[in-house]
């Protein structure tokens, strides 16, 4: 596809620098340089009436290159006749030059408006885009709103449950709190029961309580008669009216703010920080573990932090969007240029790159009728094709049998000026050659691919045809590319001689379609 990005004189410039490429090799003669050349003006012209303007200024322009630029420094250019020199110049002055220049503001005039239709249609398609982004973005936000709505009448509609956990947890806290002041309004009267509770049954149930917390043990102490006091050896047992204090077993929860007391020696919470287990003392409790029990026996606290609190609402914010990637404006398009691919020019429908050649089905018969009296004396006989070009179709529509002379493996023509002559004179295009191989199969000879690249050199499309009548095959071939046509046109071996087989030199020529329908022309100039 041609880069119509492309700015229109740039295009034009490639066109004309790829004719530019087109060298001169010091042991080709002359002459075929000057058929080459008329060849190529030729073919050129046919371009033009075609329409086919980029090929027709691409040969337009190498043919002025060949002839103005490289062959006059051309060390053989001596050897060019005056009838050619002055050939060449008229074909110059009347036909390359005038053509070129015009070809030149036709297509740049082409390439701005197809470029001005580019960039129209760029301009489109980045509005198209940036629409696209645009409203893509607002379904965005859209959907991140109902998104939010959804989750707001979701709170809305759990807060009545929330309500109903907070009062269960009100009236929990409310039936702990009057648990506690009736177990403290029982402890308050047992302790004004005298000495009729003993400290046994507490001390027991503290030193359980010291077991399941881990907590040093806790050597007991009880008052005696008279001062001093004695420890405790056996385990009271358990006074079912003091034991149930807490039912749980937890014992700190009902001692809280009570005083222990054992013939007529007390012990309360609030000195339980200053009780010492010296023997003697009034205390029952040790130093170590008096913070311990001070703790246990203190009035609990209830945690408020974790109480549930009404539900805040804020109100529904504005979703950010990243501005960061906005979609550039249709005016703010990027108009790229660079040097377009000058093969680019080339839009039509071809065959494995070479553009379709029509052969007609009756050209090889009347060939071979021409040739008959060389086969059957075993004697190679050759001819020239040549057409015309129409819609980027080459058509085959003569056969040129120039003088020759032959051997059973080998022809040469004679005379090219005739054929030359002809061909200038019907404005005929060389496509290629044909020949015969009387006694051997239908195959290309090394002779034959030599023979045949300056042809396929010329013009990409050109076939060779070999007709093996006695074997009653034809075989349409063309050399490879790119290996086959720069091995051959490289190689300096003159005669028959050994070339490689793979890769392989020459194919099957793809792009031919040989038909009945189309019509050919035999000129025999013998």
């Amino acid at each position: 596809m041609t880069s119509l990005h492309t700015e229109p004189a740039a295009r034009v410039r490639a066109l004309v620098e790829k004719a530019g490429t087109c060298d001169v090799d010091g042991e080709i003669p002359f002459r075929r340089y000057y058929r080459s050349g008329l060849e190529m003006e030729r073919m050129a012209n046919c371009y033009f009436t075609d329409g086919d303007l980029e090929h027709a200024l691409i040969l337009y322009s190498r043919f002025i290159t060949l002839f103005v630029e490289r062959l006059p420094k051309y060390p053989l250019y001596v050897h060019a006749t005056q009838d050619e020199k002055s050939r060449i110049k008229t074909k110059l002055r009347n036909t390359a030059f005038p053509r070129a220049e015009k070809i030149k503001m036709t297509l740049q005039q082409r390439y701005q408006k197809e470029h001005e239709e580019w960039v129209t249609e760029q301009d489109k398609k980045a509005a198209i885009e940036f629409e696209k982004r645009k409203n893509e973005e607002e379904a965005a936000r859209l959907l991140q709103l109902d998104e939010e709505r959804r989750q707001l009448e979701q709170r809305k509609a759990e807060r009545p449950l929330e309500k109903e956990c907070l009062q269960d947890y009100h009236l929990a806290e409310e039936k702990q709190d009057a648990e506690e002041l009736q177990r403290v309004e029982k402890g308050k009267e047992m302790r004004h029961e005298g000495d009729e509770v003993s400290i046994e049954p507490l001390a027991w149930r503290l030193q359980r309580q010291c077991d399941m917390n881990n907590l040093p043990t806790i050597p007991f102490y009880t008052s005696v008669a008279g001062g001093g006091s004695y420890p405790v050896i056996e385990s009271p047992s358990v006074d079912s009216s003091v034991s149930s204090l807490n039912a749980t077993g937890v014992i700190t929860e009902g001692l809280a703010g009570m005083s222990l007391y054992s013939n007529n020696t007390c012990w309360s919470s609030a000195t339980a920080a200053t009780a010492s287990p010296v023997l003697g003392s009034e205390s029952f409790l040790p130093a170590e573990t008096a913070g311990s029990m001070t703790s246990m026996l203190e009035q609990p606290t209830i945690d408020r932090s974790t109480k549930p609190i009404e539900a805040e609402y804020s109100p529904v914010q504005q979703p950010q969007v990243d501005r960061s990637s906005k979609p550039v404006t249709p005016a703010e398009v990027t108009r790229l240029s660079s040097i377009t691919d000058v093969g680019d020019c080339d839009s039509s429908t071809t065959i494995d790159g070479f553009r379709p050649v029509i052969v007609s089905e009756k050209l090889m018969d009347d060939f071979l009728r021409a040739a008959l009296s060389n086969t059957l004396k075993n004697i190679e006989t050759c001819g020239i094709l040549c057409g015309k070009l129409s819609r980027r179709v080459f058509y085959i529509t003569h056969v040129l049998v120039p003088k020759q002379t032959g051997t059973p493996d080998s022809c040469t023509t004679l005379n090219e000026e005739e054929l030359f002559d002809y061909q200038d004179k019907y404005d005929l295009i060389t496509l290629g050659w044909i020949h015969t191989h009387p006694s051997q199969t239908s195959f290309m000879s090394s002779v034959d691919l030599h023979t045949h690249c300056s042809y396929q050199l010329m013009l990409e499309e050109a076939i060779a045809i070999v007709c093996a009548p006695k074997h009653e095959q034809t075989g349409i071939f063309s050399l490879t590319r790119p290996f086959g046509l720069k091995y051959i046109a490289a190689c300096r071996e003159p005669g028959f001689h050994p070339h490689p087989k793979e890769p392989p030199l020459y194919e099957k020529a793809v792009h031919v379609t040989v038909t009945s329908s189309a019509s050919s022309v035999l000129c025999d100039l013998r």
